[in-house]
């Protein structure tokens, strides 16, 4: 009598057992195509990333490149103010030479 019940409370724990087996089974085949799509979407998210990372160091560049042309700029324009200068001193003495002259 007892082997009976023992026996029969295995099979209804083997049944219990099959049953949340196949729903367990049945979730995870719910959940697996979501867990491929969230795949993908980060792949995209990390090519875009990288796609964003380049285009700022292009950015970097260009702004290094305008700042090393801006400060040649500053030095000619430096360079031109000196020459200018320069010039103006020469203009002078030359119209003083000029001057004695006349």
């Amino acid at each position: 009598m007892l082997s009976r019940v023992a026996a029969d409370e295995i099979v209804l724990l083997s049944t219990t057992m099959f049953d949340n087996a196949n729903k367990t089974n049945e979730l995870l085949s719910d959940v697996i195509p979501d867990i491929q799509r969230n795949s993908v979407l980060m792949q995209e998210v990390t090519a875009a990333s990288n796609e964003q990372i380049d285009g700022i160091g292009n950015i970097n560049c260009s702004v290094q490149e305008l700042q090393d042309e801006s400060n040649e700029t500053v030095m000619v324009s430096n360079r031109m103010a000196e020459e200018s200068k320069t010039l103006s001193e020469q203009f002078k003495l030359l119209n003083k030479a000029i001057e004695y002259f006349k």
